[in-house]
């Protein structure tokens, strides 16, 4: 008798830890089965999906696909990324202003969050000095440990890293880094889907806590709320 099989795609920044915590628990649940997990871009996940190639992804949430069901997941605060020992590490929060000047390390142009960000810095008149662009959160967090700018990016990729060369705090305004569910539109969800969508809600619940108790720790360590 073959396996039933899963089929999950799961954008980066989920992909580093997060995933690996559930497909380990959906395993030891459900002895048996088989999964095939890709890692892709948000886009080309709604893609994969709305082709029917996977059974659901997990994506960073950018507005409406066709083709697609979004199931939102709870959101969390994207943060601001500082080397040791820089100058904004004594405030609590970094304001949108803070940014002015400096030298700050830009996700890649297709990034919702990349594109968020500057949308923030047009509206304000905040000009920085963009003078590194990389697509992958892990590499801005990387650079900045070696001190070649700050970066506003995710939670969970910055929780991953755990570098002790870099400082994390709240940003303001708000960006919540918004993710979701997608699932096939119109048709008849697998079992093992549903089964696996139950999963990650109730770890997603538990890793937001847990992230926005760490960001309140790691912010606390500032000396000025300013």
């Amino acid at each position: 008798m073959a396996k039933l099989k899963l089929r999950v795609a799961t954008f980066n920044a989920l992909s580093l830890s997060f995933i690996g915590h559930i497909l380990t628990t959906f395993l030891e649940r459900k002895p048996g089965i088989s999964v095939f997990h890709e890692t892709e871009g948000s886009r080309a996940i709604l893609d994969l999906v709305a082709s029917r190639e996977f059974d659901f992804g997990i994506v960073q949430l950018s507005g409406d696909y066709p083709g697609i069901d979004v199931v939102p997941l709870p959101s969390v605060p994207a943060v601001c990324v500082l080397p040791l020992g820089h100058p904004l590490e004594k405030k609590r929060v970094i304001k949108i202003g803070d940014l002015q000047g400096q030298k700050l390390i830009a996700l890649g142009r297709n990034s919702p969050l990349r594109i968020r960000v500057d949308s923030l810095l047009s509206e304000a008149g905040v000009t920085c000095d963009k003078n590194l662009e990389t697509t992958l959160a892990a590499s801005a967090c990387d650079l900045v440990s070696r001190g070649v700018g700050i970066a506003i990016l995710d939670p969970f990729t910055v929780s991953y890293y755990g570098n002790t060369e870099i400082v994390v705090r709240q940003f303001t305004p708000n960006l919540p880094y918004e993710i979701a569910l997608v699932f096939p539109a119109k048709s008849a969800r697998p079992v093992l889907a549903t089964e696996f969508e139950m999963l990650v809600r109730e770890m997603m619940k538990l890793e937001v806590d847990a992230l926005s108790q760490s960001l309140l720790i790691s912010s606390s360590c500032g000396s000025s709320p300013d």
